[in-house]
């Protein structure tokens, strides 16, 4: 600089390659746009000043190169799940004959999903830090004349919504089973799309996740390297917001997530916080100026008019309920309710601890029946008559204690089935309580004095009414997961995920996001139409709208 020269620097990145193919990418697209002859009518996209250059020497200087007619083996097999690393490795010299020996037996599984193609052209490993590189770090502005404060948004959306039949729902769920679960419904709570994003274009990145959480475990046990994690997460996060927001907009939806003030004391997760808040973050970013690259740069979901849907995002702090179209809602009672009849296991049986406080909770009944031709128990209660979590809307129910629930034995440490109709077959047997379907249980089990001795027979009833009143099942490590209910609905007919069909939620996490979606549809069907801002929903009137339109 000091000799009066001028250097030129060529801005390139690959869609300006010869013989690119495909869509540019969006900073080709907002890069372009600067420099067209309609944002330079309008300025939409603003290029600003203090732009950086930086120096980056190379840091490979022996770099590693896939020769052209060796074999390449894709990570993930033709399943679409990860292969082991050490199985991928072997598999890699297998194939290009440094292998040495015979392959090892687990190896051998996965000879046939094993993905194999020839290399055509040199591939060079980490090429981009091969050599020094230049690079021009330039900010620009989006969407430039928009009002920064934008003070009025969130009630402007609100209104568009109030009395708006046309507008959907969409729930995310953090489920258990599924790293996020969507579903999108309607007005009448009909169920449109119901999506696990465990697998987004055709790559199963749950299976992905869950394999590389194993080889960092073990790398921190041995002391070798742990691979990096973060650009795995990233691209799952950005392939399910695009899924979400191309969702939301071909669905005129609005998108219902769970508040992280609560949502956040459940546990069991396939999504951490860490995790989860940033797939908020990015989300809130993108429906700040949503572009599609398929969209010409002039027209609505272009570059130059894209689609502005949220706030702009400063802290999780000064979030609130509501940013633009995106809502947050209480996740409290969404994934263990009856999406039949909106029923939920409202008991506090923690306190049961002998029994005379177990008889007397058993007291508190109003009936309890056999019906022997379904060789099932009928409970019948009113929830006020006992000490409960929450006040129910409806208060009388009968639960039926058929079919099996899965426990988790502590001794074999594994998870069982087991029949609470059997449990208190037993129960009564060991009273010497003939069991008829005349027979007033309820009079039988009053009859028996509360001591010592009979700890366990009120021990046995309590549990397989604690039992029966379990509605998801699951297995670790299967895929045995479902939501049974104990009460009969409207149709005579009890809810089973695994038989309901597309028209319910057809797993667990469904079921969550399914009632995420459902609480978004209770802040249009009554919050927004009494002109309320306070988005708060309490579990009352949350239970009332859950039980009502099922009745």
């Amino acid at each position: 600089m000091n000799e009066g020269k001028l250097f030129l620097f060529q801005i390139y990145n690959k869609d300006f390659a010869p013989g690119a193919k495909g869509s540019p990418n969006l900073h080709t697209l907002y890069w372009k746009s600067v420099f067209s002859p309609e944002n330079l009518k309008d300025v939409v996209v603003k290029l600003n000043g203090e732009a950086e250059l930086f120096y980056r020497p190379s840091s490979v200087k022996k770099p590693y190169s896939h020769k052209v007619g060796e074999k390449l083996v894709n990570r993930i097999g033709k399943d679409g799940l990860p292969l082991p690393e050490s199985v991928f490795g072997e598999l890699f010299r297998y194939f290009n004959g440094k292998l040495g020996g015979e392959l090892s037996d687990e190896a051998k599984k996965y000879l046939d999903v094993a993905v194999v193609k020839d290399v055509k052209h040199e591939i060079v490993k980490d090429r981009r830090y091969t050599q020094d590189k230049f690079e021009f770090h330039v900010p620009l502005t989006l969407n430039f004349k928009a009002d920064s404060k934008n003070e009025y948004m969130n009630e402007r959306v609100r209104h568009f919504l109030k009395d708006n039949p046309d507008v959907n729902i969409i729930g995310i769920d953090r489920g258990e089973r599924h790293l996020l679960y969507m579903t999108l419904i309607n007005q009448k709570g009909e169920i449109l799309k119901q999506k696990s994003f465990n697998i987004v274009e055709s790559v199963n990145y749950q299976a992905k996740l869950v394999q590389r959480e194993k080889e960092r475990d073990a790398a921190r046990r041995s002391w070798s390297s742990v691979g990096k994690i973060k650009d795995l997460k990233e691209g799952f996060l950005s392939q399910v917001i695009h899924e979400i927001t191309t969702t939301m907009i071909d669905n005129n939806a609005i998108v219902v997530l769970e508040d992280l003030n609560f949502g956040f004391k459940r546990g069991r997760f396939c999504v951490e916080r860490q995790v989860y808040q940033k797939f908020e973050k990015m989300l809130i970013d993108k429906l700040n100026y949503l572009v599609f690259k398929n969209k010409p740069e002039g027209d609505v979901g272009g570059v130059l008019k894209g689609y502005q849907l949220a706030e702009k995002f400063d802290s999780f702090q000064k979030l609130g309920k509501q940013s633009g179209f995106l809502f947050y809602i209480p996740a409290a009672y969404t994934s263990k309710i009856d999406p039949t009849t909106g029923f939920a296991n409202l008991f506090n049986m923690t306190e049961l601890t002998s029994a005379e406080k177990k008889k007397e909770f058993l007291s508190h009944f109003e009936d309890i029946t056999y019906d022997g031709k379904n060789d099932r128990f009928l409970f019948s209660f009113d929830y006020k008559n006992f000490k409960c979590f929450q006040t129910d809307y409806i208060k009388k129910w009968t639960v039926y204690s058929q079919g099996k629930r899965i426990v988790y034995d502590k001794e074999s440490k594994s998870a069982k089935e087991l029949s609470p109709v059997e449990i208190i077959k037993a129960a009564l047997a060991k009273q010497n309580i003939a069991l008829t379907d005349q027979l007033d249980i309820l009079s039988a089990i009053n009859s028996v004095e509360a001591s010592p001795k009979s700890a366990s027979f009120f021990g046995d009833i309590c549990y397989a009414f604690e039992k029966t009143l379990q509605m998801r099942n699951s297995i670790p490590n299967t895929d045995e997961d479902y939501l049974v209910s104990p009460v009969m609905n409207k149709r005579g007919e009890f809810y089973d995920s695994r038989s309901c069909g597309d028209t319910l939620p057809k797993n667990a996490d469904a079921n969550g996001a399914y009632h995420i979606a459902l609480k978004g549809l209770y802040l249009i069907k009554n919050v927004f139409d009494a002109g309320g801002k306070d988005l708060k929903i309490s579990h009352e009137d949350w239970f009332k709208f859950a039980q009502s339109r099922n009745r």
